[in-house]
Parts: structure tokens; C-alpha cells; sequence
């Protein structure tokens, strides 16, 4: 049982090994993603920003950017709502969702 918990241990570990976390500001506003870099040549620097779900940063969306080095693209998930503020259910992902949705000049701020 132990082998099989190491083993599984480190798959996760080299899974996530080359994600990065990245904390950074907009406003006043501390957010902290993930970079994933890519691992095979990408001679013109192309990179793709990860907008996760209305949950915010989950495994998918690390997965993802991870997914996306694998073919050669610079990834990086982005913080949608600042640390601290992750919902912990639904109700509070609608509420801070739709936000955005209402306000979506807003949300395309912190994007461009």
C-alpha cells in the first residue's frame, strides 16, 4: 500500500512539477495564478491565458494550462477573483459570476 501511495504521490508531483505560481496585482487587487511553460520548442513565444470556470482555479483548469505546454503553448491560468475570494459553493460562485456578467466591462479590464 505505501509503494502504491508513493507511486501516486509522485505522478501528481511531476504532473504539477512545472506549473508556477505567479502572484501579481491589478488595482488594488492581489491575485496569484499559474504559469505553465512550455516543454517542447516554441520558437515564436505563443502563449494562451486559461479563464477557469466559475469556481475558480480547480485542477481542470491547471490541467489544462499543463495540457497546453505539452503541445508547445506558454500557459497561464488566471486568478479571476483575487485571493481571498474563491467561492467555496455555488451560490457564492453565482454571486461573484455574476458580477461580471452584469458588469462584463469590468471583467474585460482585467484582461486587456
Amino acid at each position: 500500500m505505501k509503494k502504491y501511495l508513493a507511486l501516486i504521490t509522485l505522478i501528481t508531483f511531476s504532473m504539477n512539477a512545472q506549473l508556477q505560481t505567479v502572484a501579481y496585482v491589478d488595482g488594488g487587487q492581489k491575485l496569484e495564478g499559474f504559469f505553465a511553460k512550455a516543454t517542447i520548442d516554441n520558437p515564436k513565444n505563443i502563449g494562451v491565458i486559461v479563464l477557469p470556470a466559475w469556481m475558480g482555479i480547480d485542477d481542470h483548469a491547471k490541467e489544462s494550462a499543463e495540457a497546453l505546454a505539452s503541445l508547445g503553448y506558454h500557459a497561464f491560468v488566471a486568478d479571476i477573483y483575487g485571493v481571498g475570494n474563491k467561492p467555496t459553493n455555488t451560490g457564492e460562485a453565482g454571486k461573484l459570476a455574476g458580477y461580471f456578467k452584469n458588469n462584463y466591462k469590468d471583467y474585460q479590464k482585467e484582461y486587456n
